[in-house]
């Protein structure tokens, strides 16, 4: 339970944190409806894919620990991915709000 809750609290600031980055990095504010409606489609994905992967590592071994060591290991890669997040250029130099 302990693992589970580290988890969920780890994917949950995972997440808020992302959309707010996504945000913010959209390269123009015109198409920010359409450029977030692709990020919504991309997450259901992992909604609908997360539990048949689930159950079978689930199966595999007979238990959940396999489940919750595939779910930290992907949680720190996307983690270490952001590292390579740049902002654009322009919106590096500009000040005005958005």
């Amino acid at each position: 339970m302990v693992a589970a809750a580290l988890l969920g609290v780890g994917y949950g600031a995972y997440m808020s944190v992302g959309l707010a980055l996504a945000t913010d990095l959209l390269p123009s504010p015109d198409d920010s409806a359409r450029d977030l409606g692709f990020v919504a489609v991309a997450a259901s994905l992992g909604q609908l894919l997360g539990p048949v992967i689930g159950a079978g590592l689930v199966a595999l071994v007979g238990g959940f620990w396999l489940l919750f060591a595939v779910g930290g290991v992907l949680s720190i890669v996307g983690g270490l991915m952001t590292l390579e997040i740049r902002r654009p250029a322009d919106a590096a130099v500009s000040t005005a709000p958005r």
